[in-house]
């Protein structure tokens, strides 16, 4: 199968690195088996994209093991409350001041970005009926998945009359979507 991908235009710069950033950078590189030039686009990707949104945007790091534990504290009824109340005006938000707008493609697009680093994307399809499917598998438990699935319905539905349908279990979550029937606000 062939795949047109539009060619990205590139420029060579010089910089200055200091020598022990040069040789983590080579050593990452060599680990990942992937080339010193790709490595460093992928990390000023990052940074363009996310990292420099960092101290602006009011999300902080936390590791897995203690955002499980506070989740799994709370019953049902708490993580849905939690997700409509604050979590899907925040995240509205945050998407709206890291792209300058808020539309399903958009948000999708946050979405399959920010999950890359707390999940893993199983899988992502499109089938013979135009329906589009994105899978993240996580190991933070069923009200990690609630609370994400409550988080995009809400916005989805009540935000960008988008229709959406999202199916959890207790590791993973599952966006199923019309592209031909999805409504962009």
């Amino acid at each position: 199968m062939e795949h047109d991908f539009p060619s990205k235009k590139s420029v060579t710069v010089t910089f200055r690195i200091s020598k022990d950033i040069m040789d983590k950078l080579n050593e990452e590189a060599d680990i990942n088996y992937s080339s010193l030039n790709s490595l460093v686009n992928q990390v000023l990707k990052r940074y363009v994209e996310w990292n420099k949104f960092d101290d602006k945007s009011s999300m902080i790091p936390i590791t897995s093991s203690v955002l499980k534990e506070l989740l799994d504290g709370l019953d049902k009824e708490q993580v849905i409350r939690l997700a409509k109340d604050k979590a899907k005006h925040s995240i509205y938000n945050v998407v709206l001041f890291m792209n300058g707008k808020v539309d399903f493609d958009t948000l999708i697009s946050w979405y399959l970005q920010r999950m890359k680093y707390c999940s893993e994307i199983a899988s992502k399809r499109e089938d013979d009926k135009g329906i589009r499917k994105f899978i993240f598998k996580h190991d933070l438990g069923e009200n990690w998945s609630l609370f994400h699935k409550t988080i995009l319905e809400s916005i989805c539905h009540d935000i960008l009359s988008v229709p959406i349908k999202i199916k959890t279990t207790d590791s993973t979550f599952m966006i199923e979507y019309d592209e031909e029937n999805t409504i962009y606000a």
